[in-house]
């Protein structure tokens, strides 16, 4: 896990002090790492030193997935009751292996709504010896009464200079490279280590190229056909650090990009254009919280670019 150890160490004193809560939502921007951080957090649980040593029984065991007193959901479409029934089953059965049960839900906002008020349920009355940790890059999607029933840990964007060195010393990137990437992560350690094995900063810059060359009539095609097929949060994101990179090197009168091989002169918008892009990004991914539809959002931001 790169960066957020003061949150990570917080828990530990919690946990140490005897105070820890019994229901935790990680929450942070997309890519940040909630996932790693949730796994550190739930080895912590089971670790014979409390400090996630990474060699005892309790760490390897939650690592490798096959502790029977940790219970992980991670669907890649909607979580649905059966999936959170079948969770309560589990963590309400008694501790088999070690003191307690931790049950961890990745993407909560991805519950359908029986699913959220079965989860509601159990988070009104968990058992005893549980604990209950949830992540979102969206929180806004959760129920209300959900969120007000779990500690909150916000985690938050690492520097640059974190993000650099380890991309450099365990992905053995040259520093201008790291720098790269760095920069497009905007302090998302996990992103930085996706895009050292699979760059696809430069396919969304293609794809926002393409769309500009294209009618109104075919950018409402486009928003319809990539709506379920793209990841939203990462191509706004992209999107947004692409026209930061060529906001800065407008205003400075720089030829380069630091984040692409395009160059200024390779796109037409002016200062003011793009500033009016960058608010609708932002505004857009506030759409995200809402829950409204993608098609929508992808449409509000091709007509506009």
């Amino acid at each position: 896990m790169i960066g957020n150890i003061i949150q990570l160490e917080k828990v530990r004193m919690a946990y140490k002090n005897g105070v820890l809560k019994q229901s935790y939502l990680i929450t942070g921007p997309w890519d940040i790492g909630k996932k790693d951080f949730a796994m550190a957090f739930s080895a912590m649980m089971f670790c014979e030193t409390n400090d996630n040593c990474g060699t005892c029984k309790g760490c390897k065991k939650t690592g490798n997935l096959s502790n029977p007193d940790f219970y992980i959901l991670n669907e890649d479409g909607q979580i649905k009751i059966d999936s959170i029934r079948e969770l309560n089953k589990n963590i309400n059965l008694k501790p088999y292996e070690f003191e307690r049960k931790v049950a961890l839900i990745i993407g909560a906002e991805k519950m359908t709504t029986e699913a959220a008020n079965s989860l509601l349920k159990i988070l009104e009355e968990p058992p005893e010896d549980s604990i209950i940790i949830l992540t979102s890059a969206v929180p806004g999607q959760l129920l209300e009464t959900i969120k007000s029933r779990c500690q909150d840990i916000k985690l938050k964007n690492v520097p640059k200079k974190v993000i650099i060195d380890e991309l450099t010393k365990n992905h053995g990137l040259e520093n201008d490279e790291a720098l790269r990437i760095a920069t497009i992560a905007l302090g998302r350690p996990k992103l930085a280590e996706s895009l050292a094995v699979n760059d696809d900063y430069g396919e969304e810059v293609e794809f926002l190229r393409e769309i500009t060359k294209k009618n109104l009539c075919e950018r409402f095609k486009l928003a319809a056909d990539f709506a379920e097929k793209k990841n939203i949060l990462r191509l706004i994101g992209y999107w947004e650090t692409f026209f930061m990179d060529l906001l800065k090197a407008k205003i400075n009168g720089h030829d380069d990009l630091l984040t692409t091989k395009y160059k200024v002169k390779d796109f037409s918008w002016g200062v003011r254009s793009i500033v009016n892009i960058l608010d609708i990004l932002e505004k857009m991914r506030e759409y995200i919280q809402s829950k409204i539809k993608n098609k929508l959002i992808l449409e509000n931001i091709f007509l506009n670019i």
